[in-house]
């Protein structure tokens, strides 16, 4: 069985991803990242596909800022097939905060 090593964006953490089982792979960090496993046919035309060191901070569907980084391109194996690895990390916000 094959796999690969993924790096979080955020804090450098290795994580194993069996090669076989690349649809399904997702991981939490231990630092409270999540990692996910995207085709390049998955991602929308205009995302960028840098080499996932841009991360913006945009907020979910309650509303809560994420920071998005920007996805990871890696190689699957030697005739050049890839995969991007997308990371995104959810903030906490105080509650006596005010955002403007």
């Amino acid at each position: 069985m094959d796999s690969l090593v993924v790096r979080c964006v955020f804090c450098g953490e290795r994580h194993l991803a069996d090669t076989e089982d690349l649809e399904l792979w997702h991981v939490e960090c231990s630092c409270g990242a999540f990692g996910f496993i995207q085709e390049e046919t998955e991602l929308p035309d205009d995302e960028y596909r840098g080499a996932g060191f841009t991360v913006q901070e945009v907020p979910d569907i309650f509303g809560i800022i994420v920071h998005m980084a920007d996805p990871l391109p890696v190689f699957i194996n030697e005739t050049g097939n890839l995969v991007y690895v997308s990371w995104y990390k959810r903030t906490t916000v105080s509650k006596y905060k005010t955002l403007q």
